[in-house]
């Protein structure tokens, strides 16, 4: 938590409960009745049929072909092999389900919110992922071992020789900027490295909100191919929503928030543009293009001096999908007559949340909203990050197979051979420093920590995050 925040006092206790639909014998009236929490239920977890009904019928063709293009070539790699007239991968994650707003080829640009409920393992970030379509730093990742209801969602289908995707595993990834931060503590400074930035973003998450090996979770995210890796496997990635949570003491606490940004994986050379989320035509116009149309567009920028070196500003789209309703139980196995249940939630205008205490299960039942009022914000504090290509060709692209790629002289390359005097002009310009788009960390504060016997639920006028906070449930005597 930020230092010296307080606990938000503007409402009290009783107040909330009436306003969010809490019944007061859900927060502590005596029962009669013992009850005990099964041993086979998660202490977090979906309310599983809301969560399959919003999955809907998975497609039976899930190849590399359909969903990036070619099943031979990762992404970008793929440039060392074919010309870039010719490739044929031209996103870093390809859709099972393309869903949402459309871009400059009428075709969907997002990828279908996809829910799932198991288990995490081999959580950790990395400062070395690939910065072009990573503003918010480095990926936070780690494989969710599935409750077998959602086994279909990590069942991928290589291509030939890469062998099989790993049994009821899916990986999950969350850039890891998106991570509830505290306020003010990672800055952009002028001309600051993509590397540093993430390297940075991996310090100063709010305690309680970095995930941990074998906390059990509901997480929500963007259904995809990876295609810059040739075993073609799929993930939730981008993660837009996690709640995840353990047993401490007596209690299951849970922790939950919702990420408000994806990555379009389109550039539109005006850097104006790039974190106007609530401006759908800039991914229709036709200046906005995919990364080997815009690489392209980028060598005749910087070629006719439009840009001193290469920019590939990518436009984010908005999360706007609700996630299924989510249980908070205590500990399995344990028994009580008086569930307790305490929480806290900062949310921006327009989400609602409502927790629903059941004695008879032991578990809340929790709503988290966002509304026909809701409105994302813009993306604050964008900045143009450079970072250099020896660090992107040995950190970032090359793992499609490939140890090393040099991406300016393949290009470079390949505009010799139509063009010699293009390739002389671009020669003292092609290795400079690619710029690229970057963001502070996301933020929130004002929460206080989960022994405080909260039940609030507090707006921010300021917050970018639809919502973060967290549940502990337990038996009282």
């Amino acid at each position: 938590m930020e230092k010296g925040a307080r606990f938000p006092s503007t409402r009290r206790a009783a107040g909330v409960i009436a306003a969010f639909g809490l019944a007061a014998a859900g927060l502590g009236a005596c029962s009669s009745s013992t009850h005990t929490v099964a041993r086979s239920q998660p202490g977090v977890s979906f309310v599983q049929s809301a969560a399959l009904a919003a999955n809907g019928t998975l497609p039976t063709d899930r190849s590399a072909t359909l969903n990036c293009g070619s099943d031979q070539y990762g992404w970008l790699t793929e440039l060392t092999h074919v010309p870039i007239s010719q490739a044929k991968v031209a996103k870093h994650l390809g859709a099972f389900i393309p869903t949402g707003p459309v871009g400059p080829d009428g075709k969907p640009v997002m990828a279908k919110q996809m829910m799932a409920s198991g288990t995490i393992a081999s959580p950790g970030a990395g400062a070395s992922d690939v910065p072009l379509d990573h503003p918010y730093g480095g990926d936070f990742s780690f494989d969710e071992r599935l409750i077998p209801a959602y086994d279909g969602l990590d069942k991928g289908y290589p291509a030939p020789g890469h062998g099989p995707t790993k049994p009821n595993l899916i990986h999950d990834e969350i850039q890891t900027g998106m991570l509830p931060h505290v306020a003010g503590a990672v800055q952009i400074s002028p001309g600051e490295q993509w590397p540093d930035l993430a390297t940075a973003d991996e310090s100063n998450v709010v305690p309680g909100f970095t995930p941990q090996a074998g906390d059990s979770a509901a997480v929500m995210g963007s259904w995809v191919t990876d295609c810059g890796h040739r075993d073609f496997h799929p993930e939730l990635h981008q993660v837009n929503f996690m709640a995840y949570g353990h047993r401490s003491g007596n209690a299951t606490v849970a922790h939950a928030f919702f990420n408000p940004y994806e990555s379009s994986q389109l550039y539109n050379p005006d850097t104006a543009l790039s974190g106007k989320v609530n401006d759908p035509s800039t991914l229709s116009s036709p200046n906005t293009q995919n990364v080997l149309k815009y690489i392209v567009t980028a060598i005749e920028r910087v070629a006719t001096g439009q840009d001193p070196q290469a920019t590939l500003p990518q436009v984010l789209v908005p999360f706007t999908s609700s996630p299924a309703p989510w249980k908070v139980c205590a500990p399995a196995g344990t028994s009580g007559s008086n569930l307790k249940v305490s929480y806290d939630f900062s949310v921006r205008a327009g989400v609602s949340v409502t927790v629903s205490p059941d004695d008879a299960s032991g578990c809340a039942t929790v709503t988290t909203r966002l509304t026909s009022s809701y409105r994302p914000a813009d993306a604050p504090g964008q900045a143009e990050c450079p970072v250099t290509w020896d660090w992107m060709d040995s950190n970032a692209i090359g793992n499609g197979g490939i140890t090393q790629v040099n991406i300016p002289q393949e290009i470079l390359s390949q505009v010799k051979a139509f063009s010699p005097s293009l390739a002389a002009t671009l020669a003292p310009k092609v290795n400079l420093p690619l710029l690229v788009n970057c963001y502070p960390p996301l933020t929130v504060s004002g929460i206080p920590a989960p022994d405080s016997g909260a039940h609030t639920v507090h707006t921010s006028a300021t917050q970018v995050l639809p919502f973060a906070g967290w549940v502990k449930v337990n038996w009282g005597s």
